[in-house]
């Protein structure tokens, strides 16, 4: 799908419309238009609205200016290119450590922002640039301040992924081993991917399989889907792809029941959120149901101590009545119990702008 978009976007006749445009061939002044957007982090909004009512001590200090490539407006979503530009505001070297908020990542910090800006002219974005941009208080100067000698403090260490869970145990790796069967079989993972029936309206499905769904850059909303199958019986394994850097502050994945709402207002880990849905923060590290929240897995006390790899099972076992999840050939163990007689969905709920997830289903113990 990604490709065919590309095509549309960047055609030969495409470009040969923008060089017409660049030229001075096309349009005069009067259909010129400039057209910018800010993008700013949740904890940022507070100190823009100051800065462009001009009520604050702070300035805006440019660190970065690139130029980008000329477009069709036609491919764009609130300024951005619509193939994909979450890569704008995460670092894909970044490490969190102790002093990085929850989620964080890399994306934009809280005195971060991004601004896209671009001249329309015929339908085409032409001279486009990004700069990145930090709040700083106005005058360079402060007052020195006395040097406090810092307090010695326990740190939990960074944890490395083969010290999290333990071998997966024999009836579900028996399952897994056994995947070639269904992986492999386009409308068996059609039958069993996102269903987009049952979805929030920011979300669209990126696959003709329905496997991959991604998340339209919309603010104050917190957007859920769905799988197509329900289980009640035997054992269930799904493989869920979610890229580290299109995570965000509350990515949420789990299982549903039909009641569990798919789409809420504001930024909330949805699934997990009441009493008909039970999900995993992999942001926080945090397992929850109808807002009740316990560490898990159970040896990472703090969210940066560890990351949840891109691609991990979530394991729906109607037989214990239980849910859990193993990643790197590990199983971190019993997420949640007491699931027997619910006919639950696999389900993930995102608040990250272009966020894409992908689910693949990878077995079952019954015929």
């Amino acid at each position: 799908m990604a490709k065919n978009k590309q095509k549309k976007c960047f055609s030969k006749k495409s470009e040969d419309k923008v060089k017409s445009v660049k030229g001075g061939s096309v349009g005069k002044k009067s259909d010129q238009k400039v057209v910018s957007y800010i993008h700013v982090g949740d904890a940022g909004k507070e100190d823009l609205e100051k800065y462009m009512t001009g009520k604050s001590n702070l300035t805006l200090q440019i660190y970065q200016e690139e130029r980008l490539p000329d477009i069709d407006e036609n491919c764009m979503i609130n300024g951005l290119d619509q193939l994909g530009t979450s890569a704008d505001f995460s670092d894909e070297h970044h490490r969190c450590s102790r002093a990085c908020p929850v989620g964080c990542q890399g994306h934009l910090r809280p005195n971060e922002i991004a601004i896209y800006e671009g001249l329309s002219v015929k339908g085409y974005l032409v001279e486009r640039k990004r700069y990145r941009a930090r709040f700083i208080l106005k005058g360079s100067l402060q007052a020195p301040t006395k040097q406090k000698k810092p307090k010695v403090a326990l740190v939990p260490p960074v944890l490395p992924n083969d010290s999290i869970g333990v071998d997966i145990p024999e009836k579900y790796q028996l399952i897994i081993d056994a995947r070639d069967h269904y992986i492999h079989n386009d409308q068996i993972q059609k039958d069993y991917g996102w269903n987009p029936l049952d979805k929030s309206d920011n979300l669209a499905m990126r696959s003709q399989e329905d496997r991959c769904v991604r998340r339209q850059p919309v603010t104050q909303s917190t957007d859920g889907v769905r799988g197509k199958m329900g289980v009640s019986r035997g054992i269930s394994i799904y493989e869920i792809s979610w890229p580290v850097r299109m995570r965000g502050t509350h990515a949420s994945v789990g299982v549903a029941t039909r009641q569990a709402p798919i789409q809420a207002h504001g930024y909330i880990p949805l699934i997990g959120s009441n009493r008909h849905s039970w999900g995993w923060d992999i942001g926080r590290k945090e397992v929850i149901h109808h807002m009740t929240r316990i560490n898990y897995p159970s040896a990472v006390q703090n969210h940066y101590q560890w990351s949840v790899p891109e691609s991990f099972y979530l394991i729906i076992d109607m037989e214990e009545g239980t849910l859990s999840f193993a990643g790197d050939g590990k199983w971190y163990g019993p997420a949640f119990s007491g699931l027997e007689g619910e006919t639950v969905f696999p389900a993930v709920s995102t608040v990250w702008g272009h966020a894409e997830v992908l689910i693949k289903y990878i077995g079952t113990n019954r015929r």
